[in-house]
């Protein structure tokens, strides 16, 4: 459990940018389009982020199940699925028609293109993986957590607040306008505390971080590992 800081980033700088060269090495060019990759191209901490969600997956070779949270469609999607029992959720928000029909084609059954809480499950998963989805995209965090602990061996996350950020939003199913605060520090502490046998390297103090320095708009990242019931 950290906050991903300046630190980290300049030391995965110094070792290498593994992603990025990754990236540059895809010859396929229609994944090069799409949303996820141009944020992976241009944004450092971002691929530092992916090197700790996912860099061990794209070495893995097996029949793990690892399920993807939201975790998008990008130049690299072929290195994550290629070798293993791999799945994405995603609702694909931020991509053209066409690149979603791409997508579908490209990954087929490994893609489900909806909500992860109205999506038909397996019965157990070695692996779980929620990039930078809760609590800023999707408040719904304990309902996650109680859904897929009980499911998973391991489940890593990476959960964005902000200690001041609200959002003018309109309800899809009326028309409401709705301002909703973004989760803060203590937010997101008073949700995690309940888990806090179960998060591998605990550590209260890291709610204290405030310091928001990766990112222009002042957001906090926090890395999340936590240990599943499924065994």
């Amino acid at each position: 459990m950290k906050v991903v800081n300046e630190n980290m980033l300049n030391q995965y700088l110094k070792d290498g940018d593994y992603i990025h060269d990754n990236i540059l090495n895809s010859n396929n060019t229609e994944l090069r389009k799409f949303t996820a990759t141009y944020w992976l191209e241009n944004t450092p901490a971002k691929r530092l982020v992916f090197s700790e969600l996912y860099g061990d997956v794209l070495q893995k070779e097996g029949n793990e199940n690892i399920l993807d949270i939201g975790g998008s469609v990008s130049a690299l999607t072929p290195l994550l699925s290629s070798n293993t029992n791999y799945q994405l959720i995603d609702i694909l928000a931020h991509e053209t028609q066409d690149q979603i029909n791409f997508a579908n084609n490209f990954l087929g059954e490994k893609l489900l293109q909806d909500d992860w809480n109205e999506c038909k499950l397996k019965k157990s998963y070695d692996l779980v993986i929620a990039n930078d989805i809760f609590p800023n995209v999707d408040q719904r965090l304990d309902l996650f957590l109680r859904k897929f602990l009980p499911i998973v061996n391991e489940l890593r996350m990476l959960l964005t607040v902000y200690e001041d950020r609200c959002y003018k939003v309109k309800r899809c199913d009326a028309d409401e306008i709705l301002w909703l605060k973004a989760w803060s520090m203590d937010n997101l502490k008073s949700s995690l505390i309940k888990y806090k046998n179960q998060i591998v390297d605990f550590n209260e103090k890291v709610f204290e971080d405030r310091s928001g320095e990766l990112y222009p708009n002042k957001r906090s990242v926090l890395l999340v590992t936590f240990k599943g019931e499924h065994s």
